[in-house]
């Protein structure tokens, strides 16, 4: 019973999925993998990855869920929005905006920009101060960021939303080590699949799960990402352990 809380699986809003056939593709592959629902968040903000509407987004949503309702499929698509973290982010937050993971919990799923970002601890707790809860998505493919940073965000409540294929290599040799290092230490809460199409998705899937074990696969992309959409505090978000 896992849910997918950064998937790109809503059909052509941004660098997902193309069209609706290839969501669908994309949705039964997630299902095949263990997924029964799914945050879908399309790419929100000034980043490279496009700025997709919230209206655009349950547009797309509405389509895909018609579609699996016809095919008989009980997946569940909820709504999120990978937020680019960026001048748009303060001023839709600054007008209540923004889009929360699941619809109703205060938590943001939040990327960073690729390059280094001048005090980004500080921009994070100014979101925090704001009422929102941070999930960071991918922070070991952010090389700006060095592992003493990532644990002074989680001391102050900043929870880590790893990709699952990093632990296989899907990014590089280097995301690998600090995806696995971030584990080893404590500092990994969710597992993703940043899913943009199926591709050998399901190959990595399939090794990065066995690598990572049950009990990490149940609590990262279980037990974790149900408890973000029903608002739970960031205390309540345990890291995740391999086996």
């Amino acid at each position: 019973m896992m849910l997918d809380l950064h998937c790109h699986i809503l059909p052509h809003v941004d660098d997902g999925a193309a069209d609706l056939g290839e969501a669908l593709d994309m949705v039964r592959l997630l299902g095949q993998v263990g997924f029964t629902g799914a945050a879908a968040s399309p790419h929100h903000g000034g980043g490279p990855g496009g700025d997709v509407a919230e209206v655009e987004a349950k547009q797309a949503r509405d389509q895909l869920c018609a579609a699996l309702k016809a095919e008989g499929s009980s997946f569940d698509v909820l709504p999120n929005a990978e937020h680019y973290l960026g001048v748009e982010l303060m001023q839709r937050m600054a007008a209540g905006e923004l889009i929360t993971i699941g619809g109703k919990s205060k938590w943001l799923l939040l990327e960073l920009p690729w390059g280094a970002v001048v005090d980004v601890e500080a921009v994070l707790f100014r979101v925090q101060t704001r009422g929102y809860r941070v999930l960071l998505a991918h922070p070991e493919r952010s090389m700006s960021l060095d592992l003493e940073v990532i644990e002074r965000m989680v001391t102050r409540g900043v929870r880590m939303q790893a990709e699952i294929g990093s632990f296989v290599g899907v990014y590089g040799d280097e995301e690998r080590q600090r995806a696995r290092s971030m584990l080893q230490c404590g500092l990994v809460h969710v597992l993703a699949t940043d899913l943009h199409s199926v591709g050998t998705a399901e190959k990595w899937l399939t090794q990065a799960f066995s690598w990572l074990g049950d009990g990490a696969a149940e609590l990262g992309a279980g037990v974790n990402p149900k408890a973000i959409v029903a608002d739970a505090s960031a205390d309540d978000i345990e890291p995740i352990v391999r086996g």
